[in-house]
């Protein structure tokens, strides 16, 4: 799985949601929205990916497709098997 830096928690802090198209390298652009609630995800492909969830840090889809994750300094990640 190949991960990529997306967003900084604290430039979107006050934003209930963000939208961003990224150039990730081996994957291709790809649109990737950061949805804020009890917990920090990612809408990515039409599939939701929380941060963490049940302690699961980082956390990985069933299928090993994607996962998401929150570092120590607040940059939230995707994570994309190419």
């Amino acid at each position: 799985m190949k991960w990529y830096q997306l967003f900084n928690q604290a430039e979107v802090a006050n934003l209930p949601y963000v939208q961003g198209t990224f150039a990730l390298q081996g994957y291709g652009t790809a649109d990737v929205r950061l949805c804020r609630g009890n917990a920090l995800a990612l809408v990515f492909n039409g599939v939701y990916i929380p941060t963490s969830l049940n302690g699961r840090v980082p956390f990985v889809t069933k299928d090993g497709k994607y996962g998401a994750y929150l570092d120590a300094n607040g940059n939230v990640w995707l994570g994309v098997q190419v």
